[in-house]
């Protein structure tokens, strides 16, 4: 007597756990993090609008002549934003340790206390909550419509297009107006707000809780408005965003793709950042044509060698030498190759391992695959830069390493911009070779 128990139907079996009287310490935790973190996502937005004022006012001043007050206005707005940044980082910090607790506990075999129930109960309540948002967002309450319409949106439809634990993605089918336009973006955000209360409404009347705190946490809130939005395939996406209805410029942002990943280079990434904005131009017109002419441009800097060697390194997290099926990884040969030379020298377990992709004349490159051609970064440039040396960045590599990305993006285009794509790249290795004189045939490469 007394006390409240809850069952959870799983695929892994049923599972019951005490609600109350008694709160566990990991509920504690977790209820804990997720109110720091929506904290802390206040004081950002504080800092944000403190940032947008300041910036304001520094340009009013600007414009009346008042140097002096423009300059004090723009640091103080500098400053807001640097604060902004650091609360940033800190919710996002929060919320990765936030969901670590799900990984601890399903970590079977890896951890003392890992526990299937849990995890498999969490599982379960995730899926189900992805399942309901998704009903409820496609089925908006009337006053959605009401708003559309009188915002002159005419007969919208919405339609989820990606989810996850934390966000859903609602595609408004039929939107035919710019957010260009004076007002549209404020009314977009509008209806997007009545979307998630009502959401937030639905959460309330479905979830049984004696935990205010945990109820609290089960909330969406408008993020942002992406337009335009490239998706590719689940947590893979470009767009750009607006987070204020009085945004003028939207930003450049991605998940999954080749701008947010270390594992591929920082010039790799500033091509693909380039072509994003000349595909997305300014958040209204689509240009391709550009962004191809971009990419040729840039390819043939890169080998005429015009690019800093620094931005053509790898990074690949390495795990430790015996933590790997294959000696052929990356990280894993560029440990072993400096272990070779000097004992003790090799990167350690949890560090990131810095590769460059070199070409050497006097290497047989039949076996094209990375693991054949890399070498720790510094290694490689103290070569690549000896009197006389004839090693070079693997120009191909780096195409060739870059294509699948490009191909995707543009694919979702327009297919016939990835047979372009392909010869541009082919003219380039061509060239690569050719300027090779000859020292090992392109025939011999898979």
């Amino acid at each position: 007597p007394g006390f409240k128990t809850k069952k959870f139907e799983t695929d892994r079996g049923t599972f019951e756990f005490l609600q109350s009287p008694v709160r566990g310490l990991v509920p504690q935790l977790c209820s804990n993090m997720l109110a720091t973190r929506y904290a802390v996502k206040g004081e950002m937005k504080a800092a944000a609008k403190l940032a947008k004022k300041l910036e304001q006012e520094a340009r009013a001043l600007s414009a009346t002549g008042d140097v002096e007050g423009a300059a004090k206005a723009t640091k103080e707005a500098k400053a807001a934003r640097a604060n902004e940044s650091y609360l940033d980082n800190k919710q996002r910090a929060v919320k990765v340790s936030a969901n670590s607790i799900y990984g601890f506990f399903g970590a079977l075999g890896q951890n003392d206390d890992a526990s299937l129930p849990v995890a498999a109960a969490v599982t379960s309540v995730g899926r189900w909550l992805i399942q309901m948002t998704k009903n409820f967002v496609e089925n908006p309450p009337p006053e959605f419509f009401e708003a559309c319409k009188e915002a002159g949106f005419g007969d919208i439809e919405t339609v989820v297009v990606a989810g996850d634990t934390d966000s859903v993605m609602v595609k408004l089918s039929n939107f035919a107006l710019s957010l260009k336009t004076e007002g549209v973006l404020r009314k977009v955000m509008n209806v997007g707000e009545i979307l998630a209360n009502y959401c937030n409404s639905q959460y309330k009347k479905l979830i049984v809780s004696t935990d205010k705190e945990a109820m609290g946490a089960i909330e969406l809130e408008l993020e942002a408005v992406y337009c335009p939005f490239l998706l590719f395939e689940k947590k893979r996406n470009a767009c750009m965003k607006y987070v204020d209805p009085d945004q003028r410029v939207p930003k450049l942002a991605s998940t999954g793709l080749m701008l947010v990943r270390r594992d591929f280079t920082v010039w790799q990434q500033s091509v693909f950042r380039e072509m994003l904005k000349h595909i997305f131009g300014d958040g209204v017109a689509v240009n391709p044509e550009m962004a191809l002419t971009v990419l040729e441009r840039r390819m043939r800097g890169m080998i005429d060698d015009e690019v800093d060697p620094e931005h053509h390194v790898m990074t690949r997290h390495f795990k430790g030498r015996d933590e790997y099926k294959s000696e052929k990884v990356m990280q894993h040969m560029i440990v072993k190759r400096m272990e070779r030379r000097k004992a003790g020298s090799g990167y350690r377990a949890g560090q990131r391992a810095r590769g460059y992709a070199m070409f050497d004349p006097d290497i047989d490159h039949t076996d094209t695959s990375l693991s054949e051609k890399v070498d720790d970064a510094d290694e490689v440039l103290r070569r690549i830069n000896e009197p006389g040396s004839k090693c070079t960045l693997d120009h191909v590599y780096i195409i060739r390493h870059f294509q699948k990305q490009a191909s995707d993006l543009l694919t979702n285009i327009n297919p016939l911009f990835t047979r372009r794509l392909e010869d541009i790249l082919d003219r380039l290795v061509t060239l690569v070779w050719a300027r090779r004189r000859g020292v090992i045939s392109p025939q011999r490469l898979k």
